[in-house]
């Protein structure tokens, strides 16, 4: 076996994620267009996937937009976008 062969642990290069999901904490009772009940403060993820962070996020302004646009307020707090299966 050869230098080439193995990798040290610290070059060990993590593979990009795959999949994103927003993720808010609701601010209110509030329940969604499936008739879904989001309790207050509870932190969840939106029910769609997104191929990047970028595209997750846009995903995510656009819905704050629209909330407030629709309602004049927002219903949850936005935590951000992560790679599926990670927890703000």
């Amino acid at each position: 076996m050869t230098d080439t062969d193995t990798k040290h642990k610290d070059e060990i290069i993590e593979r990009p994620a795959k999949g994103w999901r927003n993720w808010g904490r609701t601010l209110e009772p509030t329940i969604d267009a499936d008739g879904k009940l989001h309790e207050a403060g509870k932190v969840e993820h939106g029910s769609h996937v997104w191929p990047s962070k970028e595209v997750a996020e846009q995903k995510a302004t656009e819905d704050l937009e629209r909330s407030m646009s629709t309602y004049g307020r927002h219903f949850f707090e936005y935590l951000g976008a992560f790679p599926e299966g990670v927890r703000p």
